[in-house]
């Protein structure tokens, strides 16, 4: 048994390496074989294919003959032509007015360089017009008394005697007097003596120079006697303004010989 063992370990091991290395050489032969094969083909062409004898020939042959596949070329990608950019406009910038400001060195030196005063507005005939045609005072009662004030008719531009105040007094005011007393001033205020007034009624007047009368007394008076809306008054020499109406009586009976007074002052101005 043991010698049996010993010539197994021996000859197992020999035996598998001959098989191996003649396998190794067989291989070796039949791709060398194959080689000179193909090599053979390759020469003869079409002619050598037909008579070859194996299908691993034939295959080799067939697969010379298919040509090359083509290299795949990209078709050129269509590039977008360029779209025209406008031009910025050139817009020109505000450009700030340098200020200078100019510090004068002497008095001759800040006067040349003061800014010109604005030459003063003439007063135009609008501006005279309205200074001329400030409210008038007039006692509330001359309308309940049914007294109207006319409008002189001078043209725009014209001297006129415009009656700026008016005033009454009733019975217990007037203290019996039954007279009309009128005023005349010029521009400034002042009294114009000598100027001539006139009271005049339906067919006569009453004309008389205005006196220098110390105050409160008026220029100008006239006293009546008629009852009612008898008495008209006026300033001569400009057109005027004329109070109409006047005459004795109140409120409750104006056409009775009721004693009472009327206050007129005119001023000369200019329409």
């Amino acid at each position: 048994m043991l010698l049996l063992l010993i010539f197994l370990c021996v000859t197992i091991p020999l035996t598998s390496a001959a098989i191996l290395n003649g396998l190794s050489m067989a291989s070796r032969a039949i791709a060398s074989t194959m080689n000179t094969a193909l090599d053979v083909v390759y020469a003869d062409g079409s002619v050598g294919v037909a008579s070859a004898s194996t299908t691993t020939d034939r295959m080799r042959f067939a697969d010379a003959q298919v040509p090359p596949t083509p290299t795949y070329t990209p078709f050129p990608t269509s590039t977008p032509l360029p779209t025209s950019t406008p031009l910025p406009t050139n817009t020109p910038q505000a450009t700030a007015t340098p200020v200078i400001i100019l510090q004068p060195f002497s008095d001759d030196a800040a006067v040349a360089f003061a800014p010109a005063e604005a030459a003063p507005e003439e007063a135009t005939p609008e501006a005279v017009v309205a200074a001329a045609a400030a409210p008038r005072n007039l006692d509330g009662r001359l309308s309940q008394l049914g007294i109207a004030i006319e409008d002189a008719q001078a043209a725009p531009g014209q001297q006129y005697w415009r009656l700026i105040e008016a005033r009454w007094e009733d019975e217990g005011q007037a203290g019996g007097k039954h007279h009309i007393y009128v005023d005349v001033l010029d521009e400034n205020g002042n009294r114009l003596v000598g100027q001539p007034v006139t009271v005049f009624w339906g067919d006569g007047n009453y004309s008389a120079a205005l006196e220098d009368k110390p105050a409160p007394d008026y220029g100008f008076n006239y006293q009546m006697y008629a009852s009612g809306y008898a008495y008209n008054v006026k300033v001569e020499g400009l057109p005027s303004d004329i109070l109409r109406g006047a005459g004795m009586g109140d409120l409750a009976n104006r056409f009775k010989g009721i004693h009472v007074a009327y206050y007129l002052v005119y001023q000369r101005a200019t329409k």
